[in-house]
Order: structure tokens, then C-alpha cells, then sequence
């Protein structure tokens, strides 16, 4: 605790303010308390602003980082008092300031874990590639981006030919290496703002957003082309038509996929709106 004039200068020091901010009551007493905050608070003029609003309504709190005397930076919990005589004449600001960095650091650490949790949860852990929840997210997100800005957007259902000989003659983690290959063959065949996904088992789900019919089967016989030497694999493409659900765009890639099965794999099928 300390106090300050109605101007911001260091009127006393206390061995609390000492140890939290570095500087000896001789160093820091008639120097102004700006000291004590980042440049880029200083040069908005907060701790200006912070006194004005203690004078106006007899108190400020906040939290915010502040300076050591090292130069360091610590997160305070601040409240200043504005102490007035009794002709309510601005005397001084009473200061306390109270050290939270370790609690700051403790919120900041499970954030972060949080964060890794809800990516954690979006991630097929096998291809790396976002799952099925993360898809049926990006997939409203785009549908809702295209209806914004009047844009097309096409939709692909992909499945990989004869999987289940694959893991039935070799085993599964030879199925499973295939999948990994795929999915990251496929990622360097896309453009950066394609979406890819893998839908389940061999199905993966492919947004091409701002793509027209005949991009979309150039970019899909790119995808076909890498997919791993020796395997094949079967699309169904269409185009979003403005009104329709999610569900309802997926269902025709998808139909349109099984009819690309049904013609003899290989190859892709667009189905019309």
C-alpha cells in the first residue's frame, strides 16, 4: 500500500509495494507512479485516466499488468481511493496493489489445457485430419459463409476402394497406414481454404468453398490422382443449392458416391442440385 498526490506522485512506500515492485522508498518517493505501467498503458494515457475515474467516483479497481523495477511484469489486482478532507477537497489517492501472477498463470495454463481439450475433441487422432463433429461445425460455418456472400459452394463424399480387402488380406494397420497416406496425400492435392475430413471408417468429407462445378471435378481428379500407388478411390460431388440443410447437401454427395461405387469405383459422379 502507498499513497499518492492528486497529481500521481509517490507521497510514501511501504515494504509490501517494496517487495512486489522492486524500488526502495528512497528511489521512488516524488517520482510519478506512471513508472509502475507498460508503455502501451502509458501511451493511451491510462494511469491518468485510472486517477480521473477514482476523483469522479471516490474509487477504481482493476486488474493489468504492471512494471517491476527490473522491468519484469507482474498481474495486479488494483484499487485506488481518492481520500478527501472535509470540504471534500482532493487530498491524496490511497493505492493498493496485490501480486496475482501466479494465480494469472495458473488461469492462463487451464486455459491452454482447454484449449487442447476442445482441439483434442475435433481431431481424428488417426489422420490428424478434423473429425465428424468438427466437420458438421465447418460445414454450417461455410454453408452459412456462402449464403453470406453469395458465393457456391460444392460438397465431395470420398471412400476408398476395397478398404476392407485391405485390412482383411494385410491387417489393419496396413489399413491404417493407408489412411494416414491418403489423408495426407490429398491435403497437398487441395487448395489452402478446401476443408478436409475424415467422415468415418474410409469416408472422408470434402468442402470446396467458392468452387464451381468444373473447378470442383479439377480439383477432385487431383485428389484422385494422389491417392496412394495401387488404390483407388470412388467421389460423389455437388453443389450446395442455396436452401438446403446440411444434411440435405451431404445426402446427395453422398448418394452420388455410392452411385460412383455402383458404376465400377474408380471415378467421380456429381450430382446435380
Amino acid at each position: 500500500m502507498f499513497f499518492l498526490s492528486p497529481t500521481g506522485i509517490v507521497l510514501s512506500w511501504n515494504r509490501g509495494a517494496e517487495a512486489i515492485k522492486g524500488w526502495s522508498a528512497d528511489e521512488i518517493i516524488g517520482e510519478s507512479f506512471v513508472r509502475f505501467y507498460p508503455p502501451e498503458a502509458v501511451a493511451v494515457g491510462h494511469p491518468e485516466r485510472e486517477l480521473e475515474i477514482a476523483a469522479l467516483t471516490g474509487r477504481y479497481e482493476e486488474e493489468g499488468w504492471r512494471v517491476r523495477k527490473d522491468g519484469s511484469h507482474f498481474w495486479a489486482r488494483v484499487v485506488i481511493t481518492a481520500m478527501r478532507d472535509d470540504n471534500d477537497h482532493l487530498m491524496a489517492f490511497g493505492k493498493v496493489t496485490t501480486d496475482l501472477t501466479e494465480r494469472k498463470r495458473a488461469e492462463e495454463q487451464l486455459q491452454n489445457v482447454l484449449r487442447l481439450l476442445e482441439q483434442t475433441v475435433r481431431l481424428d487422432h488417426l489422420t490428424g485430419l478434423p473429425n465428424r463433429r468438427a466437420w458438421d461445425e465447418r460445414l454450417q460455418e461455410e454453408i452459412g459463409r456462402a449464403r453470406r456472400d453469395e458465393r457456391p459452394l460444392m460438397i465431395a463424399m470420398i471412400d476408398i476402394d476395397h478398404f476392407k480387402r485391405v485390412n482383411d488380406q494385410h491387417g489393419h494397420a496396413v489399413g491404417d497406414r493407408l489412411l494416414k497416406q491418403a489423408a495426407l496425400s490429398w491435403q497437398r492435392a487441395l487448395r489452402p481454404t478446401d476443408v478436409l475430413s475424415r467422415y468415418g471408417g474410409e469416408e472422408f468429407a470434402l468442402a470446396l468453398p467458392g468452387c464451381f462445378p468444373i473447378e470442383a471435378r479439377a480439383v477432385v481428379r487431383r485428389l484422385m490422382a494422389a491417392t496412394p500407388s495401387g488404390h483407388t478411390c470412388s467421389v460423389g460431388i455437388t453443389q450446395w443449392d442455396g436452401a438446403e440443410s446440411p444434411d440435405q447437401v451431404l445426402g446427395r454427395a453422398d448418394q452420388a458416391m455410392y452411385a460412383a461405387k455402383t458404376a465400377g469405383r474408380a471415378c467421380a459422379v456429381v450430382a446435380e442440385p
